[in-house]
């Protein structure tokens, strides 16, 4: 840790000569940036996004928890840009006269669509137009989803069904993490869910889905 803070203390102390080098052939002042970077709608911090001083090669990144400090002249372009994030510029004011200035900096999501891509477990047409005329497909819906599913998701997602504490706190985390995975994509359609059609046989099974008004 004490290295890190040591490496990254030494690399603003060269930015901050280097800049102040070139300071001395113009009129603007030296000063030193402080910002945070979230979310436009949250407060939620933007890890890790990159700043850097427009027409320079200088710059930095933002820590985890979304806060940056750089060295820059007033009257610089700082370009701020973020993976999942739409790319920013803020101009440094040159009329500032301290020589410390906070920013606080939102980005909005950029939703990124990649081309479609079907895969399928056949090299050639003629493969899969044969597999899919000769399938063997029961009548049973039931027995046709079971061979669908293996048996360990079928596990899993009876595990899923009456959750206690411990598993509802585990499902919101992993919800959590999930949000955080498809950032700035777009998300899977949950009609693909195989563990939520399970929980939905199950339930037509156990005649939870019945209409209770229906029989009066």
């Amino acid at each position: 840790m004490n290295q890190m803070l040591l490496r990254k203390t030494t690399g603003t102390i060269i930015l901050f000569l280097a800049l102040a080098s070139l300071n001395a052939q113009t009129n603007d002042r030296l000063i030193q940036i402080a910002g945070y970077i979230s979310e436009t709608d949250s407060v939620k911090a933007i890890p890790f996004a990159t700043i850097r001083i427009v027409s320079t090669p200088f710059g930095c990144a933002a820590d985890i928890n979304g806060f940056f400090t750089i060295p820059a002249r007033t009257g610089d372009t700082l370009r701020v840009s973020g993976i999942g994030f739409q790319e920013r510029k803020v101009i440094i004011p040159d009329t500032l006269r301290s020589a410390h200035y906070l920013l606080y900096i939102e980005l909005s999501t950029d939703t990124i669509l990649l081309p479609e891509t079907t895969v399928m477990p056949w090299p050639s047409r003629e493969q899969f137009k044969e597999a899919f005329v000769n399938a063997d497909v029961p009548d049973d819906d039931l027995e046709r989803a079971r061979k669908n599913l293996p048996e360990a998701t079928l596990r899993a997602a009876a595990r899923d069904i009456d959750m206690d504490g411990n598993m509802t706190f585990k499902q919101s985390v992993d919800d959590q993490i999930k949000r955080s995975y498809y950032a700035g994509q777009t998300t899977p359609l949950t009609i693909f869910d195989v563990g939520a059609w399970y929980r939905f046989i199950k339930a037509v099974r156990n005649g939870k889905l019945k209409n209770p008004d229906k029989n009066k």
